[in-house]
Parts: C-alpha cells; structure tokens; sequence
C-alpha cells in the first residue's frame, strides 16, 4: 500500500510541475484508433511473452498453449499490482495444475525471466553509453551486473543454494526439488532453445517500444525507433527496482528526463506514458476480472514463493 501510494503520488508530483492541463487535454484528445492501437500491441506482445513461455516448456512437457496464455495473462496482470513484478512469479503454482512440480515451473520462470533481463541489459547498457554521462554510465551499470550476478551465484553456488533452502525456503525446500537438475539441463542440452527465447524476447519489446514511436508521432514527434526500444530497456530495468508498484512514477520522471535529451517536451512524453499506463491497467484488470476463478490458487503454494 505504502509503495503504491508513493508511485501516485511521484506520479502527481510530476504532473503538477509539468503542467496539469496541458497533460490531461492532450489525454482526452487522443484518437480512440490510436488506443485501440496500444490495446491491440500489448496484447500482441502478451502472446508473444506466452509463446516464448510455451517454447521453453516443450522440452520437458506438452502444456496446451491456450493454457499457458491464460496463465501468463493472469501473471502480468498480477506483475502490474505487486512491486517488481514479482506477481509474474504466480504462474509457478498456476503452472502446477498442468502436472509441472513447482521446482521444474520456478527453474522454467527463472531461466525465461534471466533471459529477459540479460537481453535488457544489454540494449540498455548501449542505451546508457549513448545518452548518459560516465559517472551515471558506471552507477548503472553495476546495479545490472548485479541484478544478473546474485542470482546466478545463488542457482549454480552450492553454498548458494543452501543458503536459500536453510535461510528462506526451510521447511518448503521439499517443493522445490528438481529445480536446480531443471535448470542444468537448459543450460546444457538446450541452448537454442535459450536463444530462440532471447530472440523471441528482443523482438517482443521492441514491438513494445512502437507504442511510444506511434503515441510521439501522433504528438508531432519523430524519433528514431532505435532510440525508443533502448530508452524502453533501460525505462525496464529501472522499474524492477522495487520502490514502487510496477515502477508507477519512476518510469515515468526517467522517461521525462531522457526523452529531454532529444528535445521531446515533458507534457507530451508524460501524456504518452500515462495513455500506455491507462490502457495496460484497463487490460490488466479485465484479465484479472476475466480469470477470477483461476487465480483462486493454493495459499501453501503462494506462502512457498
């Protein structure tokens, strides 16, 4: 709640500097083709995210693709209300009611989700070379080796990975059997797989990024698409810092202040993400809505995440 209410109001902050009115007229005068044009791509890149997804099940199990878009559907939704997007980490138990053990369904998520940060990574890292100064370049930079790092000392550590079944998992880590051999087994015996995955995931964000270039455009703004989908990145990494809900406030000053660099007016670029903003809740919640029977899942299963 806190964290929400800290994204509102970075958000209303901003908006009270930049300009209320001239935000909110600009708003109301979208053309409704244009929104139904943001509904129509993200919800594209959701079917992209769930193939992805299936592709990198097959090798162990057939999981009908219907179901694992409904379950990546509830799981973004779910990413858009909890910090970090961690809800995305529920299709985990939604996945077990496909007969994948929460073990094989956490190392399968963990994988797809490394993939996309390390992809985001580095568009963004080309992203800070190009648009940022060195100190800045050096702070990043770091923070995303990080990002990568931990993580992958405490998978492929010993000592890491009884520090997580001693320390947070305890009396749990019996669920999670099976997913270090998982995880192994992508690593060595399927690496196209994890390469059509990052090929998969490169392109699905950057027909994210054509939101922006499309809503810009509309405004009188032409920018280059490559410029977008790296801003895009790095706008990604910097919200899954958890200060807040989904990034609520945060993507939006650092898009501010990066797209200032190319001369974009603060009230258009803030108009741009508080349209993409609204359409992906509206989404979101409708989805939620739609699903409500199947996020009902097992209170053991969720306390065990």
């Amino acid at each position: 709640l806190l964290k929400f209410i800290l994204g509102i109001l970075v958000l209303l902050l901003l908006i009270y500097k930049v300009g209320f009115s001239d935000i909110s007229l600009k708003i109301i005068s979208i053309n409704p083709l244009i929104l139904l044009t943001v509904f129509i791509i993200i919800f594209i890149t959701l079917f992209i995210g769930a193939l992805n997804l299936n592709i990198l099940i097959s090798p162990l199990m057939k999981v009908p693709f219907s179901k694992v878009f409904q379950y990546s559907m509830i799981s973004w939704a779910l990413g858009l209300f909890i910090p970090g997007k961690m809800g995305e980490f529920l299709i985990i138990p939604l996945l077990k009611k496909e007969g994948i053990s929460i073990g094989k369904g956490t190392a399968i998520t963990i994988i797809d989700k490394l993939i996309t940060i390390l992809t985001l990574s580095l568009f963004s890292i080309i992203g800070f070379l190009l648009f940022l100064e060195n100190k800045t370049i050096f702070k990043l930079t770091i923070s995303i080796l990080l990002l990568i790092l931990i993580p992958l000392f405490f998978i492929f550590s010993k000592n890491g990975r009884e520090i997580i079944k001693k320390y947070i998992l305890r009396e749990d880590s019996s669920k999670f059997e099976g997913f270090y051999k998982v995880f192994s087994y992508y690593i060595k015996k399927q690496k196209s797989i994890l390469i059509l995955n990052l090929i998969i995931t490169s392109f699905k964000w950057f027909l994210s990024s054509i939101i922006t270039y499309l809503l810009f455009i509309y405004y009188g703004y032409h920018l280059p698409i490559i410029y977008i989908f790296l801003i895009t990145s790095m706008l990604v990494m910097i919200t899954l810092i958890p200060l807040t809900i989904s990034g609520l406030g945060i993507r939006e000053s650092s898009a501010v202040l990066l797209f200032s660099l190319f001369g974009i007016k603060s009230s258009i670029t803030i108009s741009v993400y508080i349209i993409q903003l609204i359409v992906t809740y509206i989404l979101g919640t409708t989805i939620l809505l739609f699903f409500l029977k199947e996020i009902k899942i097992k209170s053991n299963d969720i306390s065990s995440l």
